[in-house]
């Protein structure tokens, strides 16, 4: 799974880790809710997209929609790749 987003200060892409996904139902709205969390506590673009990323992974290995371990989302995130893009 990848999304990619264009701020004014660049392009960046994130890219997932390969999980065996137990229900993917909400990870797109998971995704641009945390993308807005970070944003709003002032997380730089690259980080920002990771942790956004982390948190819709997590939400893909759970099997309640829209509902996710922020512990897991933690362990994610180490593994989510940012490449800037532009």
């Amino acid at each position: 799974m990848g999304f990619s987003v264009a701020l004014p200060n660049d392009v960046d892409r994130g890219v997932a880790p390969h999980i065996q996904v137990v229900n993917p139902v909400g990870s797109g709205d998971t995704l641009m809710g945390a993308f807005a969390v970070a944003l709003e506590r002032t997380m730089d673009d690259a980080c920002a997209l990771a942790f956004a990323m982390a948190a819709a992974t997590a939400n893909c290995l759970s099997p309640a929609t829209g509902n996710f371990d922020p512990q897991v989302a933690q362990e994610v995130r180490n593994q989510v790749k940012v490449h800037r893009l532009a």
